[in-house]
């Protein structure tokens, strides 16, 4: 569960939100489960937040510092990640079908087990980015995007000698 002091602070705005995170960088947000749907928190700093299970469906994500969130598990469909910066971030098992992703971050993001179907990932920078398992039906992926990504078969088994890794 979320906690709820956090969730409220949240809940007064993106402006109120960011001056609370530079008063206390140290931290780490706790809005694990949160119902966040179809709210809007473009520009919010959510740097290195817990957002497990996260139901934000629909949400605006428009240039939010999403940097080493935990996503994992979160439900992201339909919601508009455009020019978010989720680098380093857990988005494993995350539902972004539908999602906005155009020139997102993900670089060093891990995917694992992610959907993606019928996501937007024009412009997406995903180098280094952890793709095993992740579904990408009817995606829309610039291939310049992809460059340096490597899949894998399963985590614990390491990388596969026979996965293609796309280069510049």
């Amino acid at each position: 569960m979320a906690n709820f002091e956090h969730l409220a602070i949240l809940n007064t705005g993106v402006e109120a939100w960011n001056e609370w995170r530079k008063e206390n960088p140290e931290t780490i947000p706790d809005l694990r489960e949160s119902r966040l749907r179809a709210a809007n928190l473009s520009k919010a700093d959510l740097t290195g937040a817990d957002l497990t299970g996260g139901d934000l469906m629909r949400t605006k994500l428009v240039r939010a510092k999403l940097r080493t969130a935990n996503l994992a598990k979160a439900k992201l469909k339909g919601a508009d990640l455009n020019g978010a910066d989720l680098s380093g971030a857990n988005l494993t098992g995350a539902k972004l079908s539908g999602a906005n992703l155009t020139s997102a971050n993900l670089f060093n993001a891990n995917l694992i087990g992610a959907d993606l179907s019928s996501a937007n990932l024009t412009g997406a920078k995903l180098h280094g980015a952890n793709l095993a398992g992740t579904v990408f039906g009817d995606t829309f992926v610039d291939l310049a995007g992809l460059t340096g990504v490597q899949m894998f078969r399963r985590p614990e088994d390491g990388p596969n000698p026979n996965a293609t890794t796309l280069r510049d």
